[in-house]
C-alpha cells in the first residue's frame, strides 16, 4: 500500500508537471506571434523572432518529455493496482495539495521518550518482536524434550529357506524407549538457543534502524515543510515579475529576453515547488506507515 501511496503522489507530480510545461509551452508560442507581429510592425527584429521561435521549441520538446513521463507513473500506477498498463483505465482524481500539518513541538522527541514501547508500532521491530517470542518458545520446548517419543515397531521375519524347509514366519515386536543419559537433547537445545540470539540480535539492528529512520523522516517533514512555504511565496513573486515582464514588453518597454528569463524563472520556481510538494506528502506517508498512525486531517 505505501509503494502504491507514493507512486500515486508521484503521478500528480509528473501530471502537474506536464500540465506546467503544456501552459508554458502554449504561452511561449503566444510570445513567439506576438514577436512576429511586432517585427512585422518595425518594433522587433528577425533576431527577437528566431529567440522567441528556439524557445517556443524548446518548451514545445520540454512539454513531450514531461508527457511520457507522466504517462510512465500513469501506467506504473495502474500495474501496482493490478491493472492493464497497455491503456489508459484510471483517473488522477487527487490534487497535489498540501495536506500536513506542522509538526509540534516534542513530536521529535517520540523516539527517544518513549524508548521500545514508541517502536512497537513500527511494522519492522513488531515482526522482529515476534520472532523472538518464537524462537524463545523454541527453547523452552526444546528444553522439555530431553525424553524422547516411545515408538513401537511390528514386523515378520522369515527363516534361511536352506535350513529350515518349512520356512515358517516369526513375528518381531520391538519397543524403543530414548533415556537420556548422555545427549540430554543438546543440539537442538544449542540451535534453538542459536536462533533465539540472532532473533534478538536482528531485533536490536531493526529497533536501530526504525529509531534512524523516524529522526531521519521528522527531521525531512520540518525541512520540506519550511521549503514548501518558501516556494509558496516565490511562486507568487516569480508570477508577478513575469506578468509584469510581459506587459513591459507589450508596451515596448522591455527586451524580449528579459521576458524570457522571467518566465524561465517563474516555470522553474514553479517546478520546484511541485517537486518539494510532492516530496512532503511522500514523507509523510512514509512516516504514517512507518509508525501505523492514521493520515493527518
Amino acid at each position: 500500500m505505501l509503494e502504491v501511496d507514493t507512486t500515486y503522489t508521484s503521478a500528480l507530480a509528473a501530471q502537474a508537471r506536464f500540465r506546467l510545461s503544456r501552459q508554458t509551452a502554449q504561452d511561449a508560442d503566444s510570445l513567439r506571434r506576438m514577436t512576429v507581429v511586432r517585427r512585422d510592425a518595425g518594433d522587433a527584429s528577425d533576431l527577437d523572432v528566431d529567440l522567441a521561435t528556439v524557445t517556443a521549441g524548446q518548451q514545445l520538446n520540454l512539454a513531450a518529455g514531461d508527457s511520457l513521463a507522466y504517462m510512465s507513473m500513469l501506467f506504473t500506477v495502474q500495474t501496482l493496482m493490478g491493472m492493464p498498463a497497455d491503456s489508459v483505465t484510471i483517473v488522477l482524481a487527487d490534487s497535489l495539495s498540501l495536506a500536513v500539518a506542522p509538526a509540534r513541538s516534542g513530536e521529535g522527541d517520540v523516539v527517544s521518550s518513549n524508548g521500545a514501547a514508541a517502536l512497537g508500532a513500527v511494522p519492522s521491530v513488531a515482526a522482529a518482536e515476534a520472532s523472538v517470542q518464537a524462537a524463545e518458545l523454541a527453547v523452552t520446548r526444546e528444553r522439555r524434550s530431553m525424553w524422547g517419543v516411545p515408538s513401537l515397531q511390528l514386523g515378520v521375519e522369515w527363516g534361511d529357506p536352506s535350513n529350515d524347509p518349512k520356512n515358517k514366519a516369526l513375528p518381531l515386536i520391538g519397543i524403543s524407549l530414548p533415556v537420556p543419559i548422555l545427549n540430554r537433547n543438546q543440539g537442538p537445545i544449542a540451535q534453538a538457543e542459536a536462533d533465539r540470539d540472532r532473533a534478538r540480535a536482528e531485533l536490536s539492528v531493526a529497533r536501530l534502524e526504525a529509531r534512524q529512520r523516524l529522526a531521519e523522516g521528522l527531521r525531512e517533514l520540518a525541512s520540506l515543510l519550511v521549503q514548501v512555504a518558501r516556494d509558496q511565496d516565490l511562486v507568487v513573486r516569480a508570477g508577478r515579475v513575469a506578468a509584469k515582464s510581459l506587459t513591459a514588453y507589450r508596451e515596448g518597454a522591455s527586451a524580449l529576453p528579459a521576458v524570457l528569463e522571467a518566465r524561465r524563472t517563474a516555470r522553474e520556481v514553479l517546478g520546484q515547488y511541485i517537486d518539494d510538494l510532492a516530496a512532503l506528502l511522500i514523507v509523510d506517508a512514509e512516516l504514517r506507515a512507518l509508525t501505523q498512525t492514521a493520515p493527518t486531517p
